[in-house]
């Protein structure tokens, strides 16, 4: 799930093209063009600038755009390679959208908009797997391991190195997302089939456990945050979706 800071939008997944986009101020759900293929494990999505850059996930290296004012997709440079469980998607706000992998692997890499191609980048710290994260913020990406591991990293841009942050308060697992607010909280789900949902405070190091989510989140899982609130999707085949809100510093 993303938004362009308007509408929300997402793959269904479940081996299925259907893409959706939810009108926050109508308050419902419609449906979009077709993704050019299924979508299944590894499947992720970050706006960037007017358009939609999208993982098929599936152990396949296929990377598209969709066009948010024409409503089309269009199939872009293929990933290195394949992208499985833990795939990621993050943007700077510019040029550049940054990947994991997945795949149980350490493959951590950069897309150039404007060029339409791929570089990789220096490893994440392990394996990423079920549950991997990307957001980003300043100059540097915050991220989950996942792999039903508590490793949380930051990687600076500007030194192409990773450091390891605080542990999570539990393991993250399939369903694992982030979400960054605008200040010094990232919000979290845990995945997993549990019900944790956590905040960040990026000065001070530190994760502190907020109220659960109504119901357990899953494979599928997703966070995003939009003009004060987030809302989330739990995953785990079921259509549930939530707002928490107001989100306060």
């Amino acid at each position: 799930m993303t938004t362009d800071g308007v509408d929300l939008y997402a793959f269904r997944g479940a081996g299925t093209e259907t893409f959706w986009r939810f009108d926050v101020s109508g308050g419902t759900w419609s449906a979009l063009a077709n993704a050019p293929e299924d979508v299944t494990g590894g499947g992720a999505m970050i706006y960037a600038g007017g358009s939609i850059y999208a993982f098929r996930g599936a152990s396949e290296k296929d990377f598209w755009r969709y066009d948010v004012s024409g409503a089309s997709w269009q199939e872009l440079s293929d990933a290195p390679e394949e992208v499985q469980w833990g795939g990621a998607l993050a943007w700077d706000g510019s040029n550049t959208v940054y990947a994991f992998r997945g795949k149980r692997k350490e493959d951590f890499w950069k897309y150039s908009i404007s060029a339409d191609s791929w570089t990789e980048l220096q490893d994440a710290p392990s394996n990423v797997q079920k549950g991997g994260s990307l957001v980003y913020l300043n100059g540097e990406i915050y991220a989950f391991r996942g792999d039903n591991k508590d490793d949380f990293w930051k990687y600076g841009v500007a030194g192409d190195s990773w450091t390891s942050l605080a542990d999570t308060p539990e393991n993250v697992e399939e369903g694992g997302a982030l979400a960054w607010t605008g200040g010094d909280y990232i919000y979290a789900l845990r995945g997993d089939q549990a019900k944790d949902f956590w905040r960040y405070r990026i000065s001070t190091n530190q994760w502190e456990e907020l109220d659960n989510t109504p119901e357990n989140v899953d494979d599928g899982g997703a966070l995003v945050y939009l003009d004060g609130a987030l809302y989330a999707l739990r995953g785990d085949n079921k259509d549930d979706f939530w707002k928490y809100a107001p989100v306060s510093e």
